[in-house]
């Protein structure tokens, strides 16, 4: 967190991880989160 406080730009950053055994499992996560659509936006890596 300190490293992308030192870049100074104008973004909130919110992260979710799953860390989880591969067995074979499903998994169902769901989020929410308030924001303006004009100025807010997301991104998924997998």
């Amino acid at each position: 967190l300190t490293e992308l406080t030192k870049l100074g730009k104008p973004f909130k950053y919110i992260v979710q991880a799953v860390i989880m055994q591969k067995n074979g499992a499903g998994l169902h996560t769901a989020s929410s989160c308030y924001w303006d659509n004009t100025t807010d936006g997301s991104c998924t890596v997998r």
